[in-house]
């Protein structure tokens, strides 16, 4: 087929996904990961600081963002992104014996879930990530399979980039590093020094690009701000999605375990080309396993490891095995697999809490009552003058990106944050405290209130008014409600 072919192939396969993204973005959704990446863009912007890219991780969606600081960039390009995918899939799965009902099913089985449809549109980093993963493994087949050197240096290449996009590439980098010797050592057939040689080439053809990705980013915010690892503690990186604080523990191997075998409930299509690899490859098997292998470990260390992510790459590489390890008499088999992975995925309740809050979406169809005010909130604090509402971005990150601007607040990376701490009734105007209960202590903890009044209060949140400033919000109470209980509080009272 001629490139224009696959181009709107593409396309054509992107549809769908852009069309929930402009859905979900007229409806108010917002992902906790865009929100952050939003607001830290806008941040960077606003304050004339581009260099802020050394510790705003992952660099690839921050640089995308860019271009337009807003969710709806991420989520169309995640679009994008997941239409090519999903057509390189359905042209791999063409070349095999497969027929056509078999292969919509097996592709169905991917793109017809919640998870994929959360990463193709809210989780912009996932999305690249699982894409690379993909184009890892399928350089990854064909090198060991057809003997395609180019392929090996292919798969390492995605792997380094991935690492730009997700950490996750780093324990997947080295894990297929560590198991592609035994599954190359059934094809060598030079002598046992050479074969070992071979080997150890093959490991550092898929480990040495992960490893440079690391040691460059390390090295560039070293020289930036002489702490190499700033960009894992930067407080709006996208790294704080791994730190496992919303979601139920699961530090300790059995607890890891646990999360990963209630997603493998979801995976029946994984098993059953599990199956099939190890009764026909089975030198691939651990190949095949490294994303519950990677998601398993990183778990038990007390990381966080997006179950949709994991949900999706595990799909992915499924039906890129298949792809070279199929066969006509597996037709129906395939189909009942697909279409109970499907019926699964969707009645199966997630443990992610952010994938749980889409899923009620996707069901409710209509805006959060919560999102509703977010919306509301922001509209407001957009019309302040410049740095004049002092906040802690931690927490305030979703409204800032709903505002589309930084320009009105003060935040803690400002250098007059600490001035403005020390004596806020001259150097501000307004002060958005957060009040949330179980989190952790706010940047604002023990600002004196003495010239400021309450002016509005809604869950979570208390907004201060310097009794010189004019009033930002009007008198009014809302009305809207959650389960009977109001969502905000009074507003000018």
């Amino acid at each position: 087929m001629a490139w224009y072919g696959h181009l709107l192939g593409a396309l054509a396969f992107s549809l769908p996904f852009l069309g929930l993204s402009l859905w979900a973005q007229g409806e108010l959704f917002l992902s906790q990961h865009h929100a952050r990446l939003v607001t830290r863009v806008l941040v960077a912007l606003d304050r004339n600081r581009p260099e802020w890219i050394i510790s705003s991780y992952p660099p690839i969606s921050f640089l995308l963002a860019l271009l337009k600081p807003s969710a709806l960039t991420l989520s169309l390009a995640g679009g994008l992104l997941a239409g090519v995918m999903a057509w390189v899939l359905w042209n791999d799965l063409s070349q095999g014996p497969l027929g056509f009902t078999v292969r919509l099913a097996l592709l169905a089985s991917l793109v017809m879930t919640p998870a994929w449809a959360f990463l193709a549109t809210q989780s912009f980093s996932y999305m690249i990530s699982s894409f690379l993963f993909f184009l890892a493994w399928r350089s990854l087949r064909d090198w060991l399979i057809y003997g395609r050197t180019w392929a090996g240096f292919v798969a390492g290449m995605c792997l380094g980039l991935a690492f730009y996009a997700s950490l996750y590439a780093l324990a997947f980098g080295l894990l297929w590093a560590l198991v592609t010797p035994w599954a190359a050592s059934a094809t060598e057939s030079t002598s046992p020094k050479e074969c070992r040689e071979a080997l150890l080439a093959k490991t550092l053809v898929i480990a040495f690009p992960v490893l440079m990705a690391l040691i460059s980013w390390a090295y560039l915010n070293w020289v930036a701000s002489g702490d190499p690892w700033l960009f894992l503690r930067d407080p709006l990186s996208g790294t704080l999605a791994y730190l496992n604080r919303d979601a139920p523990p699961m530090i300790g191997l059995v607890a890891a375990l646990r999360g990963t075998g209630h997603e493998l409930l979801r995976l029946p299509l994984y098993w059953a080309v599990g199956l099939i690899v190890a009764l026909r490859a089975r030198r691939w098997l651990p190949l095949y396993l490294v994303p519950l292998v990677s998601a398993t470990f990183l778990r038990a260390l007390g990381f966080y490891f997006s179950e949709a992510l994991l949900l999706i790459i595990c799909t992915v590489m499924a039906l890129g095995t298949l792809c070279r390890w199929s066969s006509r008499r597996w037709g129906i088999f395939l189909v009942l697999v697909a279409l109970l992975q499907v019926a699964l995925g969707i009645a199966l309740p997630a443990r992610d809490q952010e994938l749980v809050h889409w899923r009620d979406f996707l069901r409710e169809g209509r805006p959060f009552a919560t999102d509703e005010v977010e919306r509301e909130v922001a509209t407001r604090l957009r019309q302040a003058t410049p740095h004049s509402i002092l906040t802690d971005d931690r927490y305030a990150y979703r409204l800032i990106a709903r505002a589309g601007t930084a320009r009105p607040f003060v935040l803690p990376g400002d250098a007059t944050f600490e001035l403005a701490m020390s004596d806020p009734g001259r150097r501000v105007k307004y002060i958005l405290l957060s009040v949330e209960e179980g989190s952790s202590p706010s940047a604002l903890s023990g600002i004196p209130l003495d010239e400021f009044a309450l002016e509005a209060t809604w869950p979570d949140w208390q907004f201060y008014r310097s009794k010189a400033a004019p009033p930002l919000f009007n008198p009014a109470v809302s009305t809207s409600v959650v389960s009977g209980a109001k969502v905000w509080g009074s507003f000018g009272e």
